[in-house]
C-alpha cells in the first residue's frame, strides 16, 4: 500500500500528527493496556502472526471495524490458534484484512486488532470475555480503520469505486419541523474531493 498509496499514507500521518498536537482527546497513551490478542504486522507478509499479550502489557495499536457481509473471513479457531501464533498466512487474508495489515505497517504501528482473528471464533467462553472488552479495544486504539464502504471483507478497506462515490454523495434528509412543515437538512457544502 505504501507504494500504491504513498500520498494517502502521508496524509493520514499528517492528520494523526495534527490531531495529537491540537486535540487532548487524541492523546493515546503508550501505556494503554493491549487487548489479549493482536496481530503483529511484522516487517513483511512473511512475518505476520497472532500476538498474545502478557498481563498488563501496554502499547499502541490500530483496530479495524469491518462488515463481514456474506463473505466468511479468515478466522482464528481453537484448531488454528497455535498455528496463527506462529504465522498468519497473509495470502489467506481477505482483501480488507490484507490492506489493513499493510496500512498498519506503513503507518508505523506494530499491532492490529481484528475481531475475527483476535477472538477465538468457536470458543463461546472466549467470545463472552473478549466481546465484553470491545468498547475498550476500540476506544484505546491509536487509530480505528473503518472499512465502511465495503459490503464484505473481500472488497478491501476502501470498498468498490461505486461504493466510494455513493459514500461521498451529498445527502438531503427530509423531515418535519415541530409544526409539521417539511424541512430539508443538507450539509453546508459538499466535500471538495472524496477521501
Amino acid at each position: 500500500m505504501a507504494n500504491e498509496n504513498g500520498a494517502t499514507v502521508e496524509l493520514i500521518k499528517r492528520w494523526l500528527d495534527d490531531c495529537r498536537a491540537r486535540q487532548p482527546s487524541c492523546q493515546v497513551p503508550s501505556t494503554a493496556t493491549l487487548p489479549d490478542r493482536l496481530i503483529d504486522v511484522g516487517i513483511s507478509s512473511e512475518t505476520v502472526s497472532l500476538h498474545v499479550s502478557g498481563s498488563g502489557e501496554a502499547g499502541c495499536y490500530v483496530a479495524l471495524s469491518h462488515c463481514k457481509g456474506g463473505h466468511t473471513p479468515l478466522a482464528t479457531t481453537t484448531a488454528n490458534l497455535a498455528e496463527h501464533q506462529r504465522f498468519l498466512r497473509f495470502d489467506d487474508n481477505p482483501k480488507t484484512f490484507a490492506q489493513a495489515v499493510q496500512l498498519t505497517r506503513d503507518l508505523g504501528f506494530k499491532y492490529l486488532w481484528i475481531d475475527s482473528l483476535c477472538i477465538v471464533q468457536d470458543d463461546p467462553k472466549d467470545w463472552e470475555i473478549e466481546a465484553a472488552k470491545m468498547k475498550d479495544v476500540y476506544s484505546n486504539s491509536a487509530l480505528t480503520l473503518s472499512a465502511d464502504s465495503a459490503e464484505d471483507t473481500s472488497q478491501g478497506l476502501f470498498g468498490t469505486p461505486a461504493a466510494r462515490v455513493a459514500a461521498n454523495r451529498t445527502r438531503v434528509i427530509t423531515t418535519e419541523d415541530p409544526s409539521g412543515l417539511p424541512v430539508e437538512i443538507c450539509p453546508h457544502s459538499p466535500l471538495a474531493a472524496p477521501f
